[in-house]
């Protein structure tokens, strides 16, 4: 994989229309006052909202749309977070996840086939970038498949490849 990798390969199918909160994008802050990942803010603005690798949804920020990153980012959290802080941790987090871990990720997109994308935002493998980690919140646990948006797709056929139930591919379809 290359790490160095600054660009996406996707082909796109139809007329992205939906780009989302611009001004979010740029001036949003986590926590720890670092932005969106440049990667991230890159495939927003050349993609915009839709599926990604047949299955993929990259939230993005769209105000009060139901699958806005701003929305369902705090609705993902909410499922797992608390019981993370209470020790009650219910589902599988190796081979990459530790408690510690999962109180640092923020999820950002989600698959048809129930596998959710998280940021590690405590994380800068490359300057402006975060470690991605993959989770279904079951037999997966969670994995760290990419350092970057622009290595994902290679990561998550990787990943994927042995699970016949999903098929990949380099392909982005706009949704409105």
């Amino acid at each position: 994989m290359n790490l160095a990798k600054n660009s996406f390969d996707l082909t796109l199918l139809g007329v992205p229309c939906e780009f989302g909160n611009q001004e979010m994008l740029e001036t949003y802050r986590f926590p720890n006052h670092k932005p969106f990942a440049t990667s991230y803010k890159e495939f927003v603005k050349k993609y915009g909202y839709g599926r990604s690798l047949g299955i993929f949804y990259i939230y993005i920020p769209t105000d009060s749309y139901g699958d806005s990153w701003n929305i369902r980012t705090e609705e993902i959290k909410a499922t797992y977070y608390e019981d993370v802080l209470n020790d009650d941790v219910w589902f599988e987090i190796k081979p990459d996840g530790t408690k510690e871990l999962l109180l640092n990720l923020v999820p950002f997109g989600w698959s048809e086939n129930g596998h959710y994308l998280f940021w590690d935002i405590t994380s800068e493998p490359t300057l402006g970038e975060y470690d991605i980690y993959l989770s279904n919140f079951k037999e997966i646990g969670f994995k760290k498949i990419a350092s970057s948006l622009y290595e994902e797709a290679f990561a998550f056929q990787d990943v994927l490849a042995g699970d016949r139930s999903v098929r990949t591919s380099s392909t982005l379809f706009p949704l409105s």
